[in-house]
């Protein structure tokens, strides 16, 4: 993850300030997923239970988490092809970490424990032949993440809400011979509120910001995937 300031690093060896450790972790996780044709050919309902968890090393043990989450898409292609596609979601995550642990008697351990509610709206559109076709997408996310810890001494997660929006534009330009171009602008903003004033120390994690940015891919489709990418691709994490 990054360098981490290791609470119980500093208990076991009794030393001030806390030194910083690599934050490492283990994920697994499940799903299971429902789809159903409402209008065939034109719109489509898709349904997405799961669980994601993580296991840290030692070092960060108030971090492992478990995280049920639950995911509702609608899709529709107004012209019952692929020209045009729109496409609206929600999604509900709700992580439950380990939060401050017994072990670490001095500090106060981080507790991540949050529930985001995020919305998703992404439109895609296709025109020209095939091995010159040309797309063009856009999409915005809104994320809501109210942290849900009750330990009224962890000052930087009890009663914190993070507000989250990501936009993304996307091209994709065939080339020929299966040559294309792609590229990706997205920004990224974040707000977050306190209840109460934090003084100077700083959190482990990032709070508010801007984040602008930009990439540009030039690469060859072997058509196993049928060349549906729409430009570059970004992740977001569940932290």
């Amino acid at each position: 993850l990054r360098n981490l300031r290791s609470d119980r690093t500093a208990d076991d060896l009794g030393v001030l300030p806390p030194p910083r450790r690599e934050a490492t972790y283990r994920r697994h996780g499940s799903f299971v997923r429902l789809g159903q044709e409402l209008m065939p050919g034109s719109l489509n309902l898709q349904a997405t239970y799961g669980r994601e968890g993580r296991n840290y090393n030692r070092c960060f043990d108030e971090r492992d988490s478990e995280m049920p989450f639950g995911e509702i898409e609608v899709g529709w292609q107004p012209w019952g092809e692929q020209r045009l596609r729109i496409r609206v979601s929600f999604r509900r995550e709700d992580l439950h970490a380990g939060g401050n642990l017994p072990g670490t008697i001095f500090f106060t351990e981080d507790d991540i424990s949050s529930r985001r509610d995020i919305w998703g709206l992404d439109a895609r559109f296709r025109w020209g032949r095939k091995g010159r076709r040309k797309t063009i997408s856009a999409g915005y996310e809104k994320e809501r993440r109210n942290y849900s810890t009750g330990n009224v001494n962890d000052i930087f997660h009890f009663d914190r809400e993070d507000r989250r929006s990501i936009t993304t534009l996307g091209l994709r330009l065939e080339l020929t011979d299966g040559w294309f171009l792609a590229a990706l602008g997205q920004r990224e903003s974040n707000r977050t509120r306190f209840p109460f004033a934090t003084g100077s120390t700083l959190p482990e994690e990032a709070t508010s910001f801007d984040e602008n940015l930009y990439q540009v891919g030039f690469g060859y489709d072997f058509g196993i995937a049928g060349g549906r990418g729409s430009g570059p691709a970004s992740g977001r994490s569940s932290e």
